[in-house]
């Protein structure tokens, strides 16, 4: 299961959230957008879902429930390595290193495809 969202507030970045999503659609059981990420990082947490993306996080919209995930045994990283509390940024996250990974791999992969959304992906630390 996915949890994502597709940048609302900044159209520009929709292209790249819907290729990242494509790519794991076909890989994954099924695909929420529920619209809130506290929330979303909390079913991750529980084991409702496995794998979450979002392009542009506030750190009051992941904070919380990014510590409660890791608490739970999940991960969580940003494009520069660990996730950032202190300003916004994308948010990768999974229930296992292995899933992180992977997703990583495919959020790399596409942000390189697509230099208009203006993402810069520095290697995981």
């Amino acid at each position: 299961m996915l949890c994502t969202a597709w940048s609302c507030y900044n159209k520009a970045r929709a292209p790249l959230c819907f290729d990242i999503t494509q790519r794991l659609y076909y890989i994954c059981e099924d695909i929420r957008r529920i619209g809130t990420a506290a929330y979303e990082l909390c079913q991750l947490a529980k084991g409702s879902a496995d794998l979450y993306f979002e392009v542009n996080l506030a750190p009051w919209d992941h904070a919380a429930s990014t510590c409660i995930l890791k608490e739970a045994g999940g991960c969580a990283a940003s494009q520069y390595g660990d996730v950032n509390i202190d300003e916004r940024g994308m948010v990768i996250a999974a229930n296992s290193e292995t899933n992180l990974e992977h997703l990583m791999g495919i959020v790399r992969e596409e942000v390189a495809r697509h230099p208009e959304a203006e993402i810069v992906f520095s290697p995981r630390c």
